[in-house]
């Protein structure tokens, strides 16, 4: 995905405004498994994904939980880190080779407080974050096993759930692999 159509996703900017964001970013390619955000670790970047599947985890007691996906389009960031300079709380691993641009937290802050356009795009992001976390806990955090896949489908396209390892899907529905493994077999039989 081009980075003009990624920012202008969330809210399209100004020619100028696109002037002052581009030298601040940096391409990068990131081989799939590798953590670009670490739990524990105070993370100093933003990353726009052009390409690519990662996920959100966090690791309690030697057990990884899945806690969301991140895809083509979508920006990548821990808030802690972002909003306090604190240590993240999750991980982001990427699932597949991908692409991306890296920003330092600092220069968006920077464009922020320099820019009243980069400044009401940066509280659409952050409006629909929040709105995709509701969203999350509306239509995955209830219901039964079948359910929630069920609303995940509706959610997620079926090329990203073809992308992503069952024992991912089955930790973000909150569910053991072998239960989703069987719902699948149910609605294929269909």
């Amino acid at each position: 995905m081009d980075i003009k159509e990624l920012i202008d996703t969330i809210r399209p900017v100004s020619d100028e405004a696109l002037e002052m964001f581009l030298p601040k970013l940096t391409p990068r390619s990131v081989r799939a498994k590798e953590l670009i955000i670490e739990q524990g670790k105070t993370s100093r970047s933003i990353y726009f994904i052009c390409s690519g599947v990662f996920r959100n985890f966090t690791l309690n007691d030697g057990e990884e939980h899945t806690r969301w996906f991140a895809l083509d389009g979508d920006i990548v960031a821990s808030m802690f880190s972002f909003a306090n300079g604190q240590p993240a709380i999750a991980s982001v691993q990427a699932l597949t080779d991908a692409e991306v641009y890296v920003m330092s937290i600092a220069d968006a802050k920077e464009l922020m407080d320099s820019s009243p356009e980069w400044s009401r795009w940066a509280n659409r992001f952050f409006a629909d974050g929040l709105y995709m976390l509701e969203r999350r806990y509306l239509y995955i955090g209830v219901g039964d096993a079948m359910t929630r896949y069920k609303n995940l489908q509706s959610m997620r396209s079926f090329e990203m759930l073809q992308k992503v390892p069952l024992q991912y899907i089955a930790s973000y529905l909150n569910m053991r692999p072998q239960t989703l493994s069987n719902i699948r077999k149910q609605l294929f039989k269909k």
